[in-house]
């Protein structure tokens, strides 16, 4: 399902949201499902990863040896939410539905689109009957009936966005499914911990930033815009020059529009941002110089283990490097992922498979699968 977004293009071609997990023994597949049973029945914590048989096509979940722990059987295959439930398409193709951690259907098939469980314990989903979108809890019941175009997570203050399907205009609703900002945007953006969404004004088609009553606190003058980052800055493209460069929370550019685009900062105080001379990517400060110079035809913020994700210029192939901006790995995969807890999916440019690789770039899951995900940790009931 799609969420509201419809900004400038983000740099990134590889971005993935990753949780800890910790390495398991070896296995067969048999006694890897039946502990998957008793830790459902018990209470525990998996690491699981979504893969996709080369075979058959169909979508499974394998733990960090590589064995299946849910055999290949699904259309699509989610990663697992913190409540233990994944979502999933039915192989034939046409529904969703939520399994749990053995692969047993929690809630039935019956969505035409559907997004996995957010930490808030809600997930959105396409109603079958109506084509409108609501909102439903672990149970699968609807806690928000299907009445929206389309829906976004809730926000920390408890509004998230909704397209009406009356005026087909983005407002933000409560968790009562009113909508506590009328329908008024053409889209429309999730509230920052500063308060501020961006939105895109029906009228100007420029962005700017409202606050939770729906008042303007920066007015709609950019071409393209960003959520704001923890650090107080946003991402913002001029609408004459359509360069980019940051804001504060007065609207005023703290780093001039200089780049031809950009990410937003991370928790290590860069962002990526696209040089305007060479159109190479590289890593920028909160001054706006660069931490890393632009030599990448793409990159992935640093992960926490210090090292990011970048695509070789020359090459198009996908290494590491350090935040010297130094290769740990040598750029050798055609698609990876960042690390997580010392392994990487990372598809090999001979076969055009998936595997797992170790921080020695040597692969520990051999390249078998057709696509994969990074591995989840969750945990189930007891």
């Amino acid at each position: 399902m799609k969420k509201l977004f419809r900004l400038i293009p983000i740099i990134l071609a590889v971005t993935m949201l990753l949780t800890g997990c910790q390495a398991g023994s070896a296995k067969d597949t048999a006694a890897v499902t039946q502990a998957a049973e008793e830790t459902e029945a018990a209470g525990s914590t998996l690491c699981l990863a979504a893969v996709q048989s080369a075979d058959s096509g169909l979508y499974g979940y394998i733990d960090k040896t590589g064995a299946y722990v849910i055999e290949p059987q699904f259309a699509y295959a989610d990663d697992f939410a913190s409540n233990g439930l994944a979502l999933v398409k039915e192989a034939d193709g046409l529904v969703y539905g939520y399994i749990d951690a053995t692969g047993s259907y929690v809630i039935k098939p019956t969505f035409v689109d559907a997004v996995g469980f957010s930490d808030d314990g809600l997930a959105i989903v396409q109603d079958s009957q109506s084509g409108l979108v609501g909102y439903i809890d672990k149970t699968g019941e609807y806690v928000i009936k299907p009445q929206y175009n389309l829906a976004g997570d809730f926000s920390e203050n408890g509004l998230a966005p909704a397209v009406d399907s009356a005026t087909e205009l983005v407002g933000y609703i409560d968790k009562t499914g009113a909508f506590a900002v009328k329908p008024q945007f053409a889209d429309g953006r999730y509230f920052a911990d500063n308060g501020l969404a961006m939105v895109l004004d029906s009228s100007t088609q420029l962005y700017g930033y409202i606050d939770k009553t729906g008042e303007y606190v920066i007015k709609p003058q950019f071409s393209g815009a960003l959520d704001f980052a923890d650090n107080g800055l946003a991402l913002a493209q001029d609408a004459d020059t359509k360069l980019v460069g940051f804001i504060n929370q007065s609207g005023e550019y703290v780093i001039e529009p200089k780049y031809t685009n950009a990410n937003s900062f991370d928790d290590n105080g860069w962002a990526l941002a696209q040089d305007s001379a060479n159109s190479r990517i590289g890593f920028i400060n909160e001054k706006g110089d660069y931490a890393i110079k632009p030599t990448f035809a793409n990159a992935n913020n640093f992960a926490a283990d210090g090292w990011a994700l970048v695509q070789d210029f020359d090459s198009n192939l996908f290494g590491y490097i350090d935040e010297t901006g130094a290769y740990v790995i040598d750029a050798q995969f055609t698609k990876a992922s960042a690390f997580n807890n010392g392994l990487a999916f990372a598809e090999d440019p001979g076969t055009g498979l998936f595997g797992f690789i170790d921080e020695s770039g040597k692969y520990v899951i051999e390249p078998q699968y057709k696509d994969a995900s990074s591995f989840t940790e969750f945990h189930t009931a007891g």
